[in-house]
C-alpha cells in the first residue's frame, strides 16, 4: 500500500496495511495471488503481486471475478477505483473488458485526468493492440467465438505494406519487423489481417487500423471487440481453474460472465 488510491487508504485507517498483510500471508503467502480480500467496510483488489509491479491484467481478472461473485451473493454497494490504470500502468482500453464481469451494484470511480492527446489525420499506420496475449489457446477460443480464422505459423499478415510516418512506431517494434508475425488472424470480409507476434513467453497483436483494410469495423475501435472477447475466455478458464460455474448473458455493450461457486 506504498501508491495511489491504497496509499490513501493507509494513511486515512492506519492499521489497515497490517490487517491486509496479516490476512495475506494467511492467505497465499507474501506474492501470492489472493484476489480479494474484505476488512470490514474495506477491501483490497490485487492487482499487481509487488507494489513496485506493473499491474497484471490477469490477476485483474481473477480479482474482478471474485469481487463480482462476493458483490452479487452479499448485493451491499461496492466502490472500487478504477483498477490497473494511474500507478498501475495500464490503459483503460486494456482494462475495460475485465470489468464487464462486475454486477450492478459495484461502481467503479475514477479521477478526472486531463489530456492533450491529439490523433493526426486518417492514414495508415499499424497498432499495437493494448493485449498482452499469455494463452493462444484463449486467443483461439476468442477468434472462434467471433468467427474469425487464427492461422498458426503464418509469418505474414497482410497490411498496408509500408510505413508512412504519421504515427510513432509501435513500442518495441521496428519498421524492417512490420507485416512480419509468428501467427495470423484472419477476419472475413477483410483485406487486412492481424499479426500475432511473439515476444518472450507472450505474444502481441499488431494490426493496421487503415479504413480500407476493413479491420475496425469488424473488431471494433482501438480492438475493442477481439480484446473483449479474448478477456472472456481467458476469466472462463481462470473460473475453472478456481472451479467456479459460470453462465453468459448478453447484455446491451456485449457479454456479462456470472460466476458462482
Amino acid at each position: 500500500m506504498e501508491r495511489g488510491a491504497a496509499l490513501e487508504l493507509r494513511q486515512m485507517v492506519p492499521n489497515i496495511a497490517f490487517s491486509f498483510g496479516k490476512m495475506i500471508i494467511k492467505t497465499c503467502g507474501h506474492l501470492g495471488a489472493y484476489g480479494l480480500l474484505m476488512s470490514g467496510k474495506y477491501g483490497a483488489a490485487q492487482i499487481k503481486y509487488d507494489f513496485r509491479d506493473k499491474a497484471d491484467l490477469d490477476l485483474i481478472t481473477f480479482s474482478m471475478a471474485v469481487l463480482a461473485d462476493e458483490a452479487r451473493i452479499n448485493r451491499y454497494i461496492y466502490n472500487i477505483n478504477y483498477p490497473g490504470i494511474g500507478n498501475g500502468g495500464l490503459s483503460k482500453e486494456e482494462v475495460e473488458p475485465l470489468l464487464a464481469i462486475l454486477p450492478e451494484n459495484v461502481y467503479i470511480w475514477e479521477r478526472e485526468q486531463h489530456s492533450d492527446d491529439t490523433k493526426g489525420g486518417p492514414m495508415s499506420h499499424i497498432s499495437k493492440m493494448e493485449l498482452e496475449i499469455k494463452s493462444l489457446a484463449d486467443l483461439k477460443q476468442a477468434c472462434q467465438r467471433l468467427g474469425l480464422t487464427f492461422v498458426d505459423n503464418q509469418e505474414t499478415y497482410k497490411w498496408y505494406g509500408r510505413w508512412v510516418g504519421n504515427d510513432p512506431l509501435p513500442e518495441g517494434i521496428t519498421a524492417e519487423e512490420l507485416g512480419k508475425c509468428t501467427h495470423a488472424i484472419q477476419v472475413q470480409g477483410c483485406s487486412y489481417e492481424i499479426g500475432v507476434v511473439k515476444r518472450g513467453s507472450k505474444y502481441t497483436l499488431l494490426w493496421d487500423s487503415w479504413s480500407s483494410g476493413g479491420l475496425e469495423q469488424k473488431i471494433g475501435k482501438n480492438a475493442g471487440i477481439l480484446k473483449q472477447a479474448y478477456s472472456i475466455e481467458r476469466i472462463k478458464r481462470e473460473a475453472m481453474l478456481k472451479r467456479y460455474r459460470f453462465t453468459e448473458k448478453k447484455v446491451e455493450k456485449g457479454v456479462r460472465l456470472v460466476l458462482c461457486r
